[in-house]
């Protein structure tokens, strides 16, 4: 890892051998981070994603950003989660120099014109009623409010109509100076690429940005419900219903994050998971369902996602629960136990192949770790995991205290679900 002189840190990771080349600028700044007096901006880290493509001091419009791209055949795009903001494109090698300069002149030097802030909170707000419309996508945040209730990782990412509407041009000014800084930014270069050019063309770039601001160290701690959650929202034109079940878990780091993602694999990582087997091909109760686990500064979570209908509803939160049970009081076979990790492993491996994916995965184990974590020490840790180490991880997480439930369908009646939350115990 190296650091320009202003403190940014700059991961790259040549690979001669592809046509290709990847950067992301990465910033530790995300949705929980939305914080002024008496409260926070909600939505803000995600307007201010949006503004970075609607023109700079050296390229005044957003056709003048996305144009090469688009021209030259690019991937690129931006998103925003609830502790990190990215930025990106992968071209072909002969352009990341014009690709770094277009992304780095973005983040650096967006202008946020009143007309244009106007224009694009109308964008977002249609981007907000979208989510809500579509089922499927407004689970997740039903899921993070019954996960961490009254506190900005408890809130959804875009924001509610009444805060996109109130964002301005000086908020989103005061935001980029508060949170993009050089100490809470990586930038990470893949595929190929001449490292020492590179690194110099970045010194040149971004060097010089002043290291001021407040970072990611002011965020508001998590607040969980101390008891079980169940959120039902009720949509009655709707024939099949949207869930998540979760389970707090472990923050970034945590020694057991390895036993949880060969649990979750186990549980609903495949098609020969066991929730897909009971579920789906033995139970015929859904079409998708699968397990997820994510991790944040302070916490973390193992989510069960099905999507089904809605009149069998009540039944396959009955098997999952069972299933979950199951898993908790045996523990897990060594043949599962072998077959999760060289799931993991080999998808890990053919991932990095990808310059777009490795430029994810240095930038964002940089931020959430501190330093990158190289593919062979993840292998490792995946290995070293034992059936004992699953059983622990299952009987710590999957208990009714750290159940909770999100629902969008036509029921509104939370009573069975408690019931069956309680099958799980301490």
């Amino acid at each position: 890892m190296h650091r320009l002189s202003n403190g940014t840190r700059v991961i790259i990771a040549p690979n001669p051998h592809t046509p290709l080349a990847s950067i992301m600028i990465a910033f530790g700044t995300g949705a929980r981070d939305e914080i002024k007096a008496g409260g926070y901006e909600h939505g803000i880290s995600h307007f201010a994603e949006h503004m970075m493509f609607r023109g700079t001091r050296h390229r005044p419009n957003k056709r003048a950003i996305v144009g090469w791209f688009d021209a030259n055949g690019a991937k690129y795009n931006a998103s925003t989660s609830h502790e990190n903001t990215i930025y990106y494109a992968t071209c072909v090698a002969s352009g990341l120099d014009m690709a770094a300069g277009i992304l780095t002149d973005m983040v650096q030097n967006s202008l946020f014109r009143p007309e244009d802030v106007e224009a694009e909170s109308g964008v977002i707000v249609q981007e907000a009623r979208m989510y809500f419309d579509s089922p499927e996508d407004h689970v997740p945040d039903v899921a993070q409010r019954a996960m961490y209730g009254d506190s900005p990782l408890g809130d959804d990412i875009v924001g509610t109509e009444a805060s996109i509407r109130g964002i301005t041009s000086e908020k989103l000014a005061t935001y980029r100076a508060a949170h993009y800084v050089p100490r809470n930014t990586v930038i990470a270069v893949t595929g190929n690429v001449n490292e020492a050019a590179m690194l110099a063309f970045l010194e040149q770039c971004y060097g010089g940005i002043s290291d001021t601001g407040i970072g990611s160290e002011s965020y508001l701690p998590a607040k969980p419900p101390g008891e079980p959650t169940i959120i039902m929202e009720a949509r009655p034109d709707l024939t099949q219903a949207h869930v998540m079940m979760g389970f707090l878990g472990y923050k970034h780091g945590h020694p057991r994050w390895p036993a949880l993602k060969v649990l979750s694999t186990i549980l609903g990582g495949n098609m020969s998971s066991r929730l897909f087997d009971a579920v789906r091909e033995r139970g015929n109760l859904a079409y998708h369902v699968a397990s997820v686990p994510e991790s944040y500064r302070d916490t973390g979570e193992l989510c069960v996602v099905a999507g089904l209908d809605a009149d069998k509803l009540e039944r396959a939160i009955e098997v999952i629960v069972r299933e979950l049970v199951e898993v908790k009081t045996n523990g897990v076979t060594a043949a599962e136990l072998e077959a999760a990790k060289g799931c993991l492993n080999n998808r890990l491996l053919m991932a990095v192949q990808d310059p777009g994916t490795l430029a994810v995965r240095l930038a964002l184990s940089t931020l959430n770790l501190g330093s990158p974590k190289p593919v062979e020490a993840q292998i490792a840790e995946v290995d070293a995991v034992e059936g004992g180490d699953v059983l622990e991880v299952a009987r710590e997480l999957l208990t009714t205290p750290r159940f909770r439930l999100a629902v969008v369908s036509e029921f509104d009646d939370p009573s069975p679900y408690h019931a069956l939350a309680e099958r799980l115990g301490e």
